[in-house]
């Protein structure tokens, strides 16, 4: 549906696409790209055409415009923020999918294998482990940690990109949120996930205006 309003950033009469007449919602100024949460006027101003009513009005310079009434409630700037998000999300899963496959190779090499086997070992005695809690670990115990670490690894990775993808697409921000915390708790690469998701939940928590989130509302 089709309805005519002023745009609060660039001033001007322009027409957006607005699923319902009857309530609130998110739109994007065609113009200047400014997204503002739009309000519908009372029923009595609207026309057929729901073209609205139009007023006269004056800018900060003191000149008379024509408006069309349809008061906005919040603005905000269009912002890149959730994209470049995205991007350290998708490159995060991919940091993830090769450190999964870093650690299959070492489950199906038996010398990378048994050093990870002795140097778990030796953790466990530094840690002050008895002599019987320290033979538990052999080469099948390694192997059984290390594939669960890759099962984790792929999940975070398949998480993180399919986060990363919808918030290049300002889509679904709990799932992107979803997806920043896979990022982080994937621990890709000596924590360069982690970093990356954590860059990206703080670029997606300060565009989620672009995702149709008042600052003020939870997510």
């Amino acid at each position: 549906m089709n309805v005519k309003t002023t745009c609060p950033s660039c001033a001007e009469n322009v027409e957006i696409d607005v699923q319902s007449s009857r309530r609130a919602e998110y739109v994007a100024c065609p113009k200047c790209n400014v997204r503002w949460l739009w309000e519908p006027i009372d029923d009595d101003l609207w026309d057929e055409n729901l073209d609205g009513s139009i007023e006269e009005a004056r800018d900060n310079d003191g000149k008379s415009r024509k408006i069309i009434k349809g008061d906005y409630v919040a603005i905000y700037a269009t912002t890149s923020k959730p994209v470049i998000g995205g991007v350290l999300l998708i490159v995060s899963g991919i940091i993830l999918i090769i450190t999964a496959v870093l650690l299959s190779g070492i489950v199906n090499d038996e010398v990378k294998l048994n050093g990870y086997t002795n140097g778990i070992e030796r953790a466990f005695d530094s840690m002050g482990m008895s002599e019987e809690e320290v033979e538990y670990v052999d080469e099948e115990f390694t192997k059984s940690i290390l594939s669960k670490a890759i099962i984790w690894e792929a999940v975070c990775a398949v998480l993180a990109i399919t986060g990363g993808i919808l918030s290049m697409m300002y889509r679904s921000y709990t799932f992107v949120q979803i997806g920043c915390a896979a990022s982080i708790l994937g621990l890709g690469m000596i924590m360069t996930s982690t970093l990356l998701g954590a860059i990206a939940l703080k670029l997606t928590l300060d565009g989620r205006h672009m995702f149709g989130f008042d600052s003020d509302e939870s997510w």
